[in-house]
């Protein structure tokens, strides 16, 4: 299940219309020192070279028992301006999601039940947003889902368009990358190999890029603390990584994870 916001949207768009004007200021008034005139029509639309996007996941742990969760994560969407929301182990279908859905929110949010979410694209940037649960009993999982974005990338369409394509990986994946820095208490042991191939692939974990050697953690449960819920990105692009959050919401959400949010500047 994956949620987008439209009002976060309208505002970010009121702020950078505020900047624009001033750039514009700025520059009309330098090209006027110079005796230039700053014609209307050589302005840079500023608007769309720059796009900022705020995307998360969270396993929120059954919607189906507990009604007020969709509210209440729907809410904080709101509050914390947040674009894109993938919720994992919401144990519903698409008939009864929908039916879940208040329809004070409806004018606020899509909400998409799909397994493959649609390509978003801003300009002649696409978005590639792939959403995985990886339940611990299925070792198939992680390795099908390599096998697709293997697939994806490989496409004739796709590699000419490679520059251009951001991918993003949104996933429970119920493993940790390094057992020193992913969990506590810190354990020895090997770093399992798919994440050696999500990197040959062009992806990086988007949390060690901003956080280098710190501690994060994103479950607990009996006094083990360890980040398996991750987000992953297109290396190209990892330099536009603005920042990463984990907010814990146990007492609101009646969950053991955390909700992982990270913000890129396009």
């Amino acid at each position: 299940m994956s949620i987008s916001t439209k009002q976060s949207n309208n505002n970010n768009n009121n702020v950078k219309l505020n900047n624009i004007n001033n750039r514009n200021l700025n520059i009309d008034s330098f090209l006027h020192s110079q005796q230039i005139r700053y014609e209307e029509q050589q302005q840079v639309n500023w608007e769309a070279l720059y796009f900022t996007l705020h995307i998360g996941t969270y396993n929120i742990n059954s919607l189906a028992e507990n009604g007020t969760k969709l509210s209440g994560i729907l809410d904080w969407m709101l509050e914390n301006q947040v674009d894109i929301m993938a919720l994992n182990e919401t144990n519903l279908d698409q008939k009864n999601g929908l039916y879940k859905t208040p329809n004070e929110y409806k004018d606020e949010f899509y909400i998409y039940w799909s397994s493959k979410q649609q390509d978003k694209h801003k300009e002649n940037v696409y978005f590639c947003i792939w959403v995985v649960y990886a339940v611990s009993q299925d070792k198939t999982i992680l390795h099908l889902t390599l096998d697709q974005l293997k697939k994806e990338m490989n496409k004739e369409v796709m590699r000419k368009k490679s520059n251009n394509i951001i991918h993003i990986l949104l996933a429970d994946f119920n493993m940790i990358v390094n057992s020193q820095i992913d969990r506590t208490p810190l354990q020895h042991s090997p770093r399992p190999k798919v994440y050696n191939d999500f990197e040959a692939i062009g992806l990086i974990d988007s949390y060690r890029k901003l956080n280098k050697e710190k501690i994060g953690t994103t479950y607990h449960k009996e006094g083990v603390s360890m980040r398996i819920d991750q987000i992953w990105i297109s290396r190209a692009y990892s330099n536009n990584l603005l920042n990463f959050s984990i907010t814990p919401l146990t007492f609101i959400m009646h969950s053991n994870h955390d909700i992982i949010t990270t913000t890129l500047d396009i």
